[in-house]
């Protein structure tokens, strides 16, 4: 070769790399200029897919993970944080599944619908991990689950909510094998229960986005802790679906700190549905907090659900079984699935043919449920459950159950969780007028429908009242009557199967009229017990409990008291509740006398979110009584 030749040749070799590179670059550029030209970091879409929110005069993400963000300022620049991912899409293809194509799926497909990007002209790279997770899913639809309240856990007080990732051709019996999405915080476990409280308000744990067969979610929630679960089928179409999932891996292993009230499981969620549908800004409005059924009520009423199925929990369907049985059965039933007797025994050859059935049925349910609740008897249960189900093979198949004619009332068919209530009434010689601020939930007056029936939960609920003296006319006077932090109930009714304990637990400032210095005194309390009676209907319950109150001065010393609670919660017809309790004090301080309290409670719906409230409190001491009624209108919003 010449010399010439060898020269062309030499210059050929190392121009057309540096030509690809920069036609890759000017490619990049010309990319970038056309996504600032037509905006794009301001659209709903990338602004979702950033979890960018108003903050002052800009935007911030609310992810917490420096992973997440290309650009160094992309916490609080969508413009930077879309060029550095546009740029980081050209990145050399030997990063395999660490590459920003494959980390960031949801951002590539939307950048290439918007810029029309050519495929070709971007590196080629095969995403193996997420090209397996997607096929593994096939995914053809989402649901949102909505497991109902659980009071043993602070967490899941309100309910929760997670995604279920339906597959193609889904039956009610393949829906279990769905995949589930669901966002909750990365809790130590053994994690002392104050630092608990505390990070969970301030946002001291990760949250992060997790995935397991939703058959796990069942035996977790309907099974272990006995929670109905509603399963509300969205009508997200394949394109939509498929955003979701792929916003999905790009949240996996993401931090997001979490906060029990407002950046919480069921908030998170709505972000990722933004994500599929943009524009709909599900998430907007829940800056203070956002309580899960809320956030499914929010759904529904932008007409994104198709279809709703109700899946109770274990002790729900046993409760019903118990209903139609005679106690004598009950009792039968109770014994077999302990083991305390046989089911070749005479009390069971006895029965019907039919009667056979559902005490064997009834006995194997509870069997397994009992398995499953206490882990240490699950080796002694299982041949119980064995010979229950040797016995129930020789009997003949139980006629189909019927479809409830009316499902129980739906979560989002109840009030709604803030409320607001204008009474009127009289202390003693004094009239007054209140009003009352409750940001969350529902008391034990309140209507049952959508709510666990026998729980209350109260947050940050307040009274102020005005007063006009009547010996002195003139004398107008607003004070606060009470400020309460928190206020839980949860009244569980026990029968021969079920033992759950009945408690509650208070704090905050109130009024003690029954004192000379009728002054604010804190007040931190609990009690515990059990509840008897006809299940949604009558309950009867019994407290022992404890409590300290502050003297008139916050700092100075306090005085610790003993209480026994009686009482009784009734729900009449047209969902009124009525509600008496007696609670008597003993207090340990020798300059405070010991006392009754009576309370007469009565609450009538007059729609979803209305109701007339009347209340009625009589409070004596050895030496100092007053009595209380007031009439008022609630306002539920």
């Amino acid at each position: 070769m010449s010399l010439f030749s060898r020269t062309w040749f030499l210059a050929a070799c190392l121009l057309v790399p540096v030509s690809v590179v920069e036609a890759g670059q000017s490619y990049q550029q010309l990319l970038i200029d056309k996504a600032l030209q037509h905006q794009l970091a301001f659209r709903p879409a990338w602004l979702a897919l950033g979890h960018y929110r108003r903050e002052g005069g800009g935007w911030r993400s609310q992810a917490d993970d420096a992973a997440f963000f290309q650009a160094h300022d992309g916490t609080d620049n969508p413009v930077a944080e879309l060029e550095a991912t546009l740029a980081a899409f050209f990145e050399p293809d030997s990063l395999g599944d660490d590459h920003p194509q494959c980390r960031f799926p949801a951002r590539l497909f939307w950048l290439t619908a918007q810029l029309n990007i050519d495929p070709g002209r971007l590196p080629r790279v095969e995403c193996r991990a997420f090209d397996d997770w997607y096929r593994q899913m096939q995914p053809a639809g989402v649901s949102i689950i909505f497991p109902a309240a659980y009071l043993n856990n602070p967490s899941s007080m309100f309910g929760h909510t997670f995604l279920r990732i339906d597959g193609h051709d889904q039956t009610d019996q393949t829906r279990l094998l769905a995949y589930s999405l669901g966002y909750a915080a990365n809790v130590t476990p053994g994690s002392n229960p104050v630092a608990y409280i505390y990070k969970g308000l301030f946002g001291g744990y990760p949250g992060a986005l997790t995935g397991a067969p939703y058959y796990d979610k069942v035996i977790e929630y309907g099974d272990i802790e006995s929670r109905d679960i509603w399963e509300y089928e969205l009508d997200l179409n394949q394109s939509e679906t498929d955003q979701l999932v792929r916003h999905a891996w790009e949240l996996q292993h993401m931090r997001f700190d979490y906060y029990f009230f407002d950046e919480n499981c069921s908030y998170r969620l709505l972000t990722l549905l933004d994500v599929a549908r943009p524009g709909l800004n599900l998430a907007d409005g829940f800056d203070s907090h956002a309580i899960p059924v809320d956030t499914v009520r929010r759904i529904i009423d932008r007409g994104m659900v198709r279809d709703r199925h109700y899946r109770p929990a274990v002790v729900t369907r046993i409760l019903d079984k118990l209903e139609t049985m005679p106690p004598s059965q009950q009792a039968l039933s109770y014994a077999l699935a302990n083991g305390e007797q046989s089911p070749e025994s005479a009390g069971v050859r006895v029965l019907s043919e039919a009667g056979r059935v559902a005490v064997i049925d009834l006995a194997y349910e509870y069997s397994r449920y009992l398995a499953q609740k206490h882990p240490r008897r699950r080796e002694a249960l299982a041949p119980v459950s064995m010979a229950l189900l040797q016995v129930r093979s020789r009997l003949p198949a139980a006629e189909a159950e019927a479809e409830p004619t009316t499902l129980p009332s739906s979560p989002e068919s109840g009030h709604n969780s803030a409320r607001l209530a204008f009474a009127a009434g009289r202390l003693e010689r004094r009239d007054f007028q209140s009003f009352r601020l409750r940001p969350a939930f529902h008391d034990l007056l309140d209507s049952d429908p959508g709510y666990t029936t026998g729980a209350g939960i109260n947050f940050l609920d307040f009274e102020l009242r005005h007063y006009s003296d009547i010996a002195e006319p003139d004398a107008d006077d607003w004070q606060l009557e009470y400020f309460e932090l928190v206020n839980i109930e949860s009244l569980a009714l026990r029968n021969r199967f079920f033992k759950p304990q009945s408690w509650n637990v208070s704090a905050g400032w109130h009024r003690h009229h029954e004192l000379p210095d009728d002054t604010l005194r804190f007040t931190l309390q609990g009690g515990w017990g059990a509840t008897y009676g006809l299940r949604d209907r009558l309950l009867f319950y019994g407290l022992f409990g404890a409590g300290m109150r502050s003297r008139a001065n916050l700092l100075d010393a306090h005085e610790g008291f003993a209480t026994v609670t009686a009482g009784a919660l009734l729900r009449m017809a047209g969902e009124g509740k009525l509600r008496v309790e007696a609670r008597l004090y003993e207090y340990d301080g020798d300059n405070v006398s010991d006392g009754i309290r009576a309370s007469l409670g009565f609450n009538q719906p007059v729609s979803r979110n209305a109701a007339v409230r009347l209340e009625y409190i009589h409070h004596s001491l050895s030496e100092e009584k007053f009595k209380q009624v007031q009439l008022g209108w609630q306002r539920y919003f």
